[in-house]
């Protein structure tokens, strides 16, 4: 493997490079028990967190010890995106990646009633909460949050 699971800032364990990775380059498959978003929303409310939508009838539980993708934290400023296609689910580089660098994608999650949760990625846009980018608001004025600081604030619903 060109990247290692240890101890993160952001959160518990995180992947970070061991080598260098180019845009568009594929880092690591998400694998896991292929289950429906009925059984997909049973094992969330259980309090599984590895869940990843592949669609919306079919999701993967990647659960799987031998899931090292699984460890890949959430930043409001990831290198990395998420790739799905053919039933199968790719951590690729969005941009030039360095050895040493945390491997971080954006999780996209979708606000939900009133669950929201809470982002320690440090990056200078942090919106503070794990949400997906076109659901992030930011008062007038304050920018989109991807090249300054902006005014930190809760979401809107």
């Amino acid at each position: 493997m060109r990247f290692e699971v240890r101890t993160s800032a952001i959160s518990g364990r995180g992947v970070y490079a061991l080598d260098h990775f180019q845009p568009n380059e594929a880092i690591a498959q998400y694998i896991g028990e292929r289950v429906s978003q009925e059984e997909c929303a049973r094992r969330c409310a259980a309090g599984n967190r590895f869940l990843f939508s592949l669609d919306d009838n079919w999701a993967l539980d990647g659960a799987d010890p031998n899931n090292a993708a699984r460890y890949f934290n959430h930043s409001c400023s990831p290198n990395c995106r998420s790739h799905i296609g053919d039933g199968e689910i790719w951590i690729v580089a969005r941009r030039e990646i360095q050895p040493g660098e945390e491997l971080t994608f954006d999780y996209g999650y979708q606000m939900i009633e009133d669950t929201v949760i809470p982002c320690h990625c440090g990056a200078p846009n942090c919106y503070r909460f794990i949400v997906a980018e076109e659901l992030r608001w930011y008062p007038p004025g304050t920018g989109s949050g991807t090249t300054a600081n902006p005014q930190k604030v809760d979401p809107q619903p």
